[in-house]
């Protein structure tokens, strides 16, 4: 019972260093976990999915990194992936596959609001990329503390950054 970090979509688990990744966009894994972990870390459309898990142990602390909240349409998701994306993203992102894409449209469906309230607020933190304009933006600021969740800001965009592993370190001590 120890950590698990779902990648944002189509991320390399190689980008995730020093974590254990459960490899969803890769593998043609199930969007649910198997095992329960003490931590869970999801970035982007991870966290999303570590929300959609949360139900079967909720004895789990979550660490969300840019969560894409509120809901909102696929449309609108997809808008925000075309204004946020670059030629550096495409060449280092995995291919899609259908499993994939079934996995993100699940997720992008899923609505996370009432698990949201229903999380204990001690095992909940989101870390935001203040930078972060397209996904995890003002209104998801906003909406997550609209519902009393801890939510830490970092000078870093929506993509991984080696300043969102030490911040999930410190949580963790903290946590301990």
């Amino acid at each position: 019972m120890g950590t698990i970090l779902i990648p944002g979509w189509l991320q390399k688990k190689e980008l995730y260093d020093g974590f254990e990744v459960y490899d969803v966009w890769n593998k043609n894994l199930s969007l649910t976990y198997p095992e329960p972990h003490k931590y869970v870390v999801g970035h982007s459309i991870g966290a999303n999915i570590a929300l959609y898990n949360w139900s079967k142990n909720k004895n789990q602390r979550l660490i969300l990194i840019n969560p894409l909240l509120p809901k909102r349409s696929l449309l609108s998701w997809f808008w925000r992936w075309l204004n946020n994306i670059t030629p550096e993203d495409v060449s280092r992102a995995l291919s899609p596959n259908s499993t994939d894409i079934s996995h993100l449209f699940a997720a992008l469906r899923f609505d996370p609001s009432p698990i949201l309230k229903e999380i204990p607020k001690e095992n909940i933190v989101v870390i935001r990329g203040s930078l972060d304009h397209h996904f995890c933006d003002e209104n998801a600021k906003n909406f997550i503390r609209s519902l009393d969740i801890k939510i830490i800001e970092t000078e870093t965009k929506h993509k991984w950054s080696k300043e969102y592993k030490m911040k999930i370190e410190e949580i963790m001590r903290n946590w301990s």
